[in-house]
């Protein structure tokens, strides 16, 4: 009985060191594919970091051109209407750099990246009988982001009995 005893407990303590291996022997492929999912996850955060920063430039560059638009049309809006109808001068466009502490001037062998605009004066899109003492004014901005070119405008009606005679 003592042998019996004796193999079965040997059988059992090798079935268990058996056992023990296998579970160690899986650890190298847990550990694989556990640094798979963990590379998985940083690729994920560092695509969303990435998109959220071009989202933020984006939306910058789109409220400095609509504050540049405004900011035009409003000027336009406090001119004589004999100014804007006669004297193109007043309507120029002079570019403007997209950032103000742009580190790509000119000087660094680097183009720096303005707002390009145009200022258009057309007929005022109405019927009435008044129409001919109006005109549309539309500012137009350009510039570019990376490779995707971009544009903004903004129009604006003007009156020959507008308010440029209250404030000049």
């Amino acid at each position: 009985m003592g042998l019996l005893s004796s193999t079965c407990m040997k059988t059992a303590a090798t079935t268990i060191l058996r056992r023990r291996n296998r579970k160690t022997a899986f650890f190298l492929l847990e550990a694989v594919i556990g640094m798979a999912l963990l590379g998985l996850v940083f690729m994920a955060m560092y695509t969303g970091l990435v998109t959220t920063t071009f989202s933020v430039q984006l939306s910058r560059e789109n409220l400095r051109a609509t504050q540049l638009m405004a900011e035009k049309l409003d000027t336009i809006r406090l001119y004589g209407y004999k100014k804007i109808i006669d004297d193109p001068f007043y309507l120029k466009w002079t570019d403007v750099p997209v950032y103000p502490d742009d580190p790509s001037k000119p000087g660094n062998d680097a183009t720096a990246r303005v707002f390009k605009g145009e200022i258009v004066v057309d007929a005022a899109p109405i019927t009435e009988a008044y129409a001919a003492d109006m005109r549309m004014i539309t500012v137009r901005v350009m510039w570019t982001t990376g490779k995707l070119n971009r544009t903004r405008s903004m129009s604006t009606l003007i009156s020959k009995y507008g308010l440029y005679k209250y404030v000049y």
